[in-house]
């Protein structure tokens, strides 16, 4: 598939979950759009962050969710929050630290959760990998606010991903009435939780524009500047 295919079809995908819920979606979509077409701006938020924020490069899952996490039971049978496996990598890739966790938190937790966990999470990631590394006699050689702003480049494109999934949770076909009934509810709750990933992905963009515009003196020819001006208010 070459990128006008891929773009064509992402027209079409953007069409129908504005359809889908006319006036909800149509804005931040239009806004975002360059970031799931634009294959130097994915590859920025993928790869490319990591040698303009000083960060390591580590294998990433690529499709982190529920779906793809199995939990080791208890001796009851119940399941435990021990992780027994990850599965099917066949997204996976070298990039961007953050962007397993971004994929999980966007896809999988309503906002919130996820704005909560905000507050939190990135302190506490720091701190648990220091603690790990600590018996080997190394320490992260990066800051929190540099692995948020890895986070915040992943998040504003997971955001779009869940979103452009949407339809796919959406069906009903094969279901009885009293478990469409359900599934709807269930949907209805995903629809909201994409509507506000959206919007709060914009703000993530928003800040991120705000904070190159220092940097921007210095960095003009990077991969940095091309994916600001995309998101330019």
């Amino acid at each position: 598939m070459d990128d006008a295919q891929f773009e064509s079809m992402l027209d079409m995908s953007m069409n129908k979950i504005i359809e889908f819920r006319p006036g909800m979606f149509d804005e931040a979509l239009k806004k975002l759009k360059r970031i799931g077409s634009d294959g130097k701006l994915s590859n920025y938020i993928f790869r490319g962050c990591c040698e303009e924020l000083n960060l390591p490069s580590i294998v990433n899952l690529g499709d982190l969710w529920t779906n793809n996490l199995m939990w080791k039971k208890m001796d009851d049978g119940s399941f435990s929050s021990e992780i027994a496996a990850f599965i099917d990598f066949q997204v996976s890739f070298e990039g961007n630290p953050a962007f397993d966790l971004a994929r999980l938190i966007a896809l999988c937790t309503d906002a919130e959760v996820r704005r909560e966990l905000d507050t939190y999470i990135f302190d506490l990631y720091y701190e648990n990998l220091t603690n790990f590394m600590a018996p080997s006699g190394k320490k992260p050689e990066f800051s929190v606010n540099q692995f948020k702003t890895a986070y915040e480049y992943a998040y504003v494109i997971q955001a779009f991903c869940l979103s452009m999934i949407l339809l796919v949770f959406a069906q009903t076909a094969g279901m009885s009435d009293s478990e469409k009934a359900i599934h709807e509810a269930k949907v209805e709750k995903l629809i909201l939780r994409a509507k506000l990933g959206l919007e709060d992905a914009r703000l993530r963009a928003q800040h991120l524009y705000e904070c190159a515009q220092v940097a921007l003196g210095c960095v003009e020819e990077a991969a940095l500047h091309q994916f600001f001006m995309a998101l330019a208010p």
